[in-house]
C-alpha cells in the first residue's frame, strides 16, 4: 500500500500521503490474500463445481460468482469477504514465510524479494481444494448467504445495539486489523481486539493535524454516553479532531471554559 501510494497507482488522488489519504489507505480494509488469490481460486471453482470437503463432495459451484464479483475489500459491504475469509484462514493459519503449509503457493518466500513473496495459490493442492469446500459448508451449515455482506455478520454488541465492524484478520493482509473468532451459526460476533486506538496526524505547519479513533469507546458502564460512540463512529470511518495547540482548542465549538479561585486559600485551611 505504501508502495502503491508514493506511486500514485492506488486509484488515490496524488502522490504521497495528506492527512486525507492517510486516513483512507488506513481504513480502506484492502485485503491481500484476495489480491493474490481470488482470481485463481474462482478459476478453480468454475472449472470444478463439485470439491472434496472433510465431510465428502461439496456443490461450490453457487460461490464461484460471488468471488468474482467480491471487492477484494473487507469493507461493511463486501460481498464474499466472509467466504473468502473461512477459505484463508483455513489456508493460511500458522503459516510462516518460509515453511507455506503443504505447498499452498506457487512462489515460495524468497529473501531476495520479500515483499512479492511467498504469492500464488496452488490450486492442484488437496488442501486447498478441501479449504474451500468447507469455508462453502461453514456458511451453508450456519445460515449464511455465500454472498453477504460483511457487516451482517461481523459485529460488536453493545447492550441490545449490534454495530457493524469493518477490517479483517491480519492473518490473511489486511492493515485494519481485526481480529476475531468464527463463532458457528453466527458469523464473526463481539470482536476481541484488533485496532484500537488508530492516530493519523500531519506535522506541517507550525501545529500538527491530529484525527484520532477510540474502537471500543472509552467506557465500559453502559449508562456513560462515552460506552458506545467511537464504536459508531468507527463502524461509519468517521475520525475525532484531536487539538493540541491554543488556536486550536479556541476554534472547538464546543469549548466551555470553566475557572476556578480559592486554590491558595483552600491550601492554607490545609484541604
Amino acid at each position: 500500500m505504501a508502495q502503491q501510494r508514493l506511486a500514485g497507482t492506488d486509484g488515490l488522488k496524488g502522490r504521497g500521503f495528506s492527512l486525507r489519504q492517510l486516513k483512507r489507505v488506513a481504513f480502506g480494509n484492502r485485503q491481500y490474500a484476495g489480491e493474490l488469490f481470488r482470481d485463481q481460486l474462482a478459476s478453480l471453482c468454475e472449472s470444478n463445481p463439485t470439491l472434496f470437503g472433510s465431510s465428502g463432495p461439496v456443490n461450490v459451484s453457487g460461490a464461484c460468482p460471488v468471488l468474482r464479483n467480491w471487492d477484494l475489500h473487507d469493507n461493511l459491504d463486501s460481498k464474499g469477504a466472509v467466504l473468502f475469509r473461512r477459505f484463508a484462514t483455513r489456508v493460511l493459519a500458522g503459516t510462516v514465510p518460509t515453511q507455506p503449509p503443504q505447498n499452498v503457493f506457487t512462489t515460495p518466500f524468497d529473501a531476495s524479494d520479500p515483499v512479492n513473496t511467498p504469492r500464488g495459490l496452488n490450486t492442484f493442492n488437496p488442501a486447498v481444494q478441501q479449504a474451500f469446500a468447507d469455508a462453502v459448508t461453514d456458511l451453508r451449515s450456519a445460515g449464511i448467504p455465500l454472498d453477504a455482506p460483511l457487516g451482517d455478520f461481523q459485529f460488536e454488541q453493545r447492550g441490545g445495539e449490534r454495530i457493524p465492524i469493518h477490517g479483517g484478520p491480519g492473518t490473511v493482509g489486511v492493515f485494519n486489523a481485526i481480529n476475531v473468532p468464527w463463532v458457528a451459526g453466527k458469523g464473526y460476533p463481539d470482536v476481541p481486539h484488533g485496532s484500537s486506538f488508530v492516530m493519523a496526524a500531519s506535522l506541517r505547519g507550525r501545529c500538527p493535524k491530529v484525527r484520532t479513533i477510540l474502537t471500543y469507546s472509552q467506557s465500559e458502564n453502559p449508562q456513560s454516553p462515552y460506552f458506545a460512540d467511537q464504536t459508531r463512529m468507527f463502524s461509519h470511518k468517521k475520525w475525532v479532531r484531536d487539538r493540541f495547540c491554543p488556536k486550536q482548542i479556541k476554534r472547538d465549538p464546543r469549548l466551555r471554559v470553566k475557572r476556578f479561585g480559592g486554590g491558595a486559600r483552600a491550601e492554607r485551611r490545609g484541604f
